[in-house]
């Protein structure tokens, strides 16, 4: 994810299902994260090989990466910057890990192919 200078958030790279509110809703989740604990990580994850969320924000040159130490029974996330893991609750991985689905367009389904209007 990256922050622009006014503010906006974008997502790369850029998924099939997307719509415009998704990188501001996935923003707010990571804003309004809380851990249910955080502890110092061991000195074998300094350079993890883990998967990665590289937060890019705007005004700091270099991206705030946290490292996906794992998924179950609890999300733990890894700060190797700084030497931290954070540990939260199983349902906080779905809300940080993976992007809003785009709400259904109440539209009428398309018209057969031949019909008129």
């Amino acid at each position: 994810m990256a922050q622009d200078e006014e503010g906006n958030w974008t997502v790369t790279p850029r998924p099939e299902h997307y719509s415009a509110d998704s990188a501001p809703m996935l923003a707010d989740a990571w804003q309004s994260a809380r851990a249910m604990k955080v502890e110092r990580a061991g000195p074998e994850e300094a350079e993890p090989d883990e998967a990665a969320v590289k937060l890019h924000l705007a005004g700091r040159e270099e991206p705030v990466v946290f490292t996906i130490v794992q998924r179950e029974p609890e999300l733990v996330l890894g700060r190797p910057d700084l030497g931290l893991r954070y540990r939260l609750s199983k349902s906080d991985a779905e809300e940080l890990l993976e992007l809003p689905e785009p709400e259904a367009a109440d539209e009428p389904p398309p018209a057969p192919a031949g019909a008129k209007p």
